[in-house]
């Protein structure tokens, strides 16, 4: 029984397998009752719609991989007006989109755009055409450099997202991953790589001859946790996202690994075989203090806080097979989690801590689950069979994952209800593969 557990961290330390590739989403199943909207081509990008700095094309391809949305393709709007007053509602609303965004772009002088864009209801505006300012269900506006409209463009899907739906948006979140160039007859190169939410500017924090691992965001986005192989040893590391400065925290013989941030971002709980089974510490970052959470004869790992800091989610082969406990910090009770099937492993909470996310194995191999912690009700998500390493959007919303099906490998996202799935491929044939992908939190 113990073999597998010991297998599976074998998998996650050693096996991994890429340089700066941009991943773009394509979207593979999305909500069958969508919210029809348009996004017309903003005023003075209207004829460069594949820019990846046009607006328009940026939040259409947010809402539309979202699975939420059900965006109106620009061929088909015979009409692309970018002022209220030249919008014609009764043509949008019997196009059957209930929803709209018009906007322009205007050059400021000094290197800097103004943005302003304005989301309509084509249903009230038609039935209220004396008064259009009626149909107005948003208007902002915002100056950025010229080389940030695309950041803009996230901010204007948050603001529409959350606002037809009522849930926080994770457009302008970022995404941490592993990828792994394999050239021809060398050595395979690491980095650890941070890109937009959804695949663009995609930036190597570190690069090594020796496997990275594991990246877990801090609390307030601005650094990273990772395990490193260098010199033949696991080693804790920590790097800043803007600088790319690191500082190395763990170092202990034996394993160090599996780091997990404190919701207040003090404590990395971590994973540490120094006295021989692997157990979870918690790990003070103002002092360098260890406090070992477990003890025993099992292996313990892949620590996640619940989003109160009260208690720790695990892995842990205790009861014969890889399953998940839970433990309170304030009475140091361990209780078992799930009992669905002979494995599960690899937890984390959602924000709001009604569930946690696991990778559950069945008679179809390994997939992405997630589990109701009131009821103990598991719903698996996907049916892939080789997916690995699941992390949960902030918004609780979507979950990424690796999908180990082909040599390169690819990220998946998949909606935490199932019904929207994406993929982030890595183009066929090449030398990279891409995996232990990590959600950062909200930003700013």
């Amino acid at each position: 029984m113990k073999k597998t557990l010991i297998s599976f961290i074998g998998l996650i330390l050693f096996s991994f397998n890429v340089a700066n590739a941009e991943l773009h989403l394509e979207l593979n199943k999305g909500l069958r009752a969508s919210i029809p909207i348009a996004i017309v081509p903003f005023a003075n990008q209207q004829n460069n719609l594949s820019d990846p700095l046009n607006i328009a094309s940026v939040v259409s391809n947010d809402l539309q991989n979202s699975g939420h949305f059900k965006v109106m393709p620009v061929s088909d709007m015979q009409q692309q007006p970018t002022q209220l007053s030249t919008v014609n509602f009764n043509y949008w609303q019997q196009s059957g989109y209930d929803y709209m965004v018009i906007g322009q772009v205007t050059p400021q002088g000094n290197g800097t755009d103004k943005v302003n864009f304005s989301l309509l209801n084509s249903v009230v505006g038609n039935n209220n055409a004396a008064n259009q300012n009626n149909a107005v269900v948003l208007s902002d506006s915002f100056t950025v450099p010229q080389s940030q409209l695309r950041t803009a463009a996230h901010k204007i899907s948050d603001i529409i997202y959350k606002n037809l739906t009522g849930i926080r948006g994770v457009f302008s979140t970022r995404i941490a991953y592993v990828l792994i160039n394999r050239p021809n007859n060398k050595l395979p190169t690491y980095y650890l790589e941070v890109a937009d939410a959804d695949g663009y500017n995609p930036r190597a924090l570190v690069q090594s001859n020796a496997p990275l691992m594991s990246p877990s965001w801090s609390p307030n986005g601005q650094e990273i946790a990772y395990v490193s192989l260098a010199n033949q040893k696991a080693s804790i590391y920590i790097v800043n996202v803007i600088s790319g400065q690191q500082r190395l925290v763990s170092d202990f013989e034996g394993i160090n690994g599996a780091p997990a941030w404190s919701p207040d971002g003090q404590q990395l709980a971590i994973v540490l075989s120094k006295t021989g089974q692997p157990k979870i510490y918690l790990y003070n970052l103002a002092s360098g203090t260890l406090k070992q959470l477990t003890s025993g004869y099992s292996i313990d790992t892949e620590p996640d806080f619940s989003p109160d800091g009260q208690s720790i989610v695990f892995t842990s082969d205790r009861g014969g097979n890889p399953q998940i406990y839970q433990l309170n910090l304030a009475t140091n009770q361990i209780t078992r989690m799930t009992f669905d099937g002979d494995y599960n492993a690899r937890p984390s909470y959602t924000y709001n801590g009604q569930n946690i996310v696991v990778l559950h194995r069945d008679s179809e191999g390994y997939n992405i689950a997630i589990q109701n912690v009131a009821s103990g009700g598991l719903n698996v998500l996907t049916a892939n069979g080789y997916d690995s390493t699941p992390s949960v959007a902030p918004n609780g919303q979507m979950i990424i994952y690796a999908n180990n099906a082909t040599v390169n490998g690819s990220l998946g996202l998949v909606s935490a209800d199932g019904q929207v799935q994406l993929t982030f491929p890595v183009p066929a044939g090449s030398n990279l593969q891409v995996l232990e992908p990590a959600w950062s939190p909200f930003l700013g």
